[in-house]
């Protein structure tokens, strides 16, 4: 029987980037194969286990969100039997969005669309809502209109469904069950299960407050992650007040171009 075989030339490559997003660990090895077993050899080489726990996950969703430049998001949130559905892209900078541009339908009220550029929020409501003759209102939560404070809480909570690092922070403070492999819109994934303890959560985390204000100190997220790190899918249930609200976030096309401005001065109004 021929001796194992021993490579006279092996590479490690530990990450590769495409389009500035990192892809996950791989083992690349080449080789000059003479006189040997080349199955012996081959058995000696394995490709890096997906995660399992909540730190291997956090890193490597850390890895994989970190060099996103855009990403295009689908939302689905039900209460109450209302369900409100929206869809739109994003630029992101270390996993955080820094333009958005979001349409959502909302039963009863119509379609509402959101831009977010330079830390401004715009909103277009259906003329029988607005509370102006303009078609954007420029948003504030210090607004001294209700009304519209009402709509920047509402707003912000949209935002907030955009944050992906924000999922990274929920790894570090859950534990995590592997559910298994799925396809999600036609890309592989791996499912987790996590049951995030809240008041581990960085206090900078969105949406940290509004689930300590509220009681909820663990928030069950199921979370659909591709091979690169990326979460492609994100699945909350919880009750709030009595009421079962479900929130699904499908991410994709990312790092296509994307360019998101704000509108024409002279149609926005201030609340």
């Amino acid at each position: 029987m021929s001796p194992p075989c021993r490579p006279i030339h092996a590479i490690t490559v530990r990450r590769v980037t495409r389009k500035r997003a990192v892809v996950p660990s791989l083992v690349v090895a080449a080789a000059v194969l003479a006189g040997c077993d080349q199955t012996a050899w081959i058995d000696q080489v394995s490709v890096a286990a997906k995660p399992t726990d909540a730190a291997e996950l956090a890193a490597f969703l850390r890895d994989g969100t970190a060099g996103i430049q855009s990403a295009h998001v689908e939302l689905e949130v039900t209460a109450t039997g209302t369900t409100i559905t929206g869809s739109g892209d994003e630029t992101l900078r270390g996993g955080r969005p820094e333009t958005l541009d979001l349409s959502e339908t909302i039963p009863g009220a119509g379609d509402v669309r959101v831009v977010m550029v330079d830390g401004r929020t715009y909103l277009q409501l259906p003329p029988a809502i607005s509370p102006s003759d303009k078609p954007w209102l420029l948003i504030s939560s210090s607004s001294s209109d209700p009304r519209v404070q009402q709509l920047a809480a509402s707003v912000e909570s949209v935002n907030r469904s955009s944050d992906l690092d924000q999922y990274r922070a929920f790894a570090e403070a859950a534990t995590v069950t592997v559910v298994g492999e799925e396809q999600v819109d036609g890309v592989s994934t791996t499912h987790y299960a996590l049951t995030v303890d809240v008041t581990r959560l960085p206090n900078d985390t969105p949406s940290r407050q509004d689930f300590l204000s509220v009681g909820i100190l663990r928030l069950p997220v199921e979370l659909w992650v591709d091979s690169e790190g990326r979460p492609v899918k994100v699945s909350e249930q919880l009750a709030v007040q009595g009421q079962e609200i479900t929130s699904v976030v499908t991410l994709g096309n990312f790092d296509e171009p994307v360019t998101i401005t704000a509108p024409p001065a002279d149609q926005v109004a201030t609340g």
